[in-house]
């Protein structure tokens, strides 16, 4: 469950359980020390594909009315799948939204029922091509941003 005094932290950490779901395509080669689903980006050796989550900020919504502490928020994220390639690029991102969209109602991971995470909005899918320092193509990235509420002070 997400707290009040620790939101932001346990929201992305809820977020990660929930992609954590998503099936990682080189299970059976990936490195004991490698993790799939990171809440930054990891300062070893990484092996792709990867997928990161952080916030991106709070904003507050209102107020719950007068004289009361409790007040909705919004959570703004970014979650960033890191591929080799484009199919398995667009593999995974489309899994990453499955399991978002799915997680709003199911019972066990469900964002708002067991997280108090509510009203998840997509705000955009946005594909990032790198190049190397030679201008060869290399990683390739989407970024799915993603909107939560919740209720601050309950």
């Amino acid at each position: 469950m997400v707290a009040t005094a620790t939101y932001i932290t346990d929201s992305v950490l809820a977020l990660r359980a929930i992609v954590d779901n998503v099936t990682d395509p080189v299970s059976a080669s990936r490195p004991s020390d490698s993790k799939f689903v990171v809440t930054q980006w990891p300062l070893r050796t990484t092996f792709h594909p990867v997928i990161s989550i952080r916030s991106e900020g709070t904003e507050e919504i209102h107020s719950s009315g007068f004289k009361s502490e409790l007040m909705w928020v919004r959570l703004s994220f970014a979650i960033r799948i890191w591929a080799r390639n484009e199919v398995e690029k667009e593999k995974l991102t489309q899994s990453v939204v499955n399991e978002l969209r799915t997680a709003q109602f199911d019972g066990g991971s469900a964002l708002s029922d067991d997280e108090g995470l509510h009203d998840l909005k997509f705000d955009s899918v946005v594909s990032v091509d790198e190049q190397d320092e030679n201008g060869v193509a290399g990683i390739r990235s989407n970024i799915i941003r993603i909107q939560l509420k919740f209720m601050l002070g309950s």
